[in-house]
This record gives C-alpha cells, structure tokens and sequence, in this order.
C-alpha cells in the first residue's frame, strides 16, 4: 500500500517574496525538517523533460534568496 499527499504550491510561493516567507515561517515557530523541506522547494529548483526515448538535462529554476 502506498499513500501520497500532492501538494501544488508553485502559485502560492511564486507569488510572493521567498525570503519574506521563509522568515514568516520560522516567526510562527516552523523549524527542523519542515522548513527546510520548504525552503529546498523554493530555492533548490530543478526541472528535466523525460520521455519514453530519453530525457534533457537538468535547467536551474533560479530565484532570488
């Protein structure tokens, strides 16, 4: 048995300023593996197209910290 949770938080975090979020955060007591989760989402990006014959390499997704 496998459970998952899909979150789409791109349109929610793209539209306002990371850093200002990240700070919120840790002002309403979020810390450890969470925020750090949260904060490698938004500035760790990555994205690759796969397909069944292959697929690209790695694009940056940058965002300002």
């Amino acid at each position: 048995m496998v459970d998952a949770i899909y979150f789409d938080f791109s349109k929610a975090f793209d539209s306002v300023s990371h850093q200002k979020l990240i700070h919120k955060l840790k002002g309403y007591g979020l810390t450890g593996t969470l925020l750090a989760i949260i904060d490698n989402f938004l500035f760790n990006r990555q994205q690759r197209v796969v397909l069944p014959e292959g697929y690209s390499t790695y694009a940056q997704i940058l965002f300002k910290r």
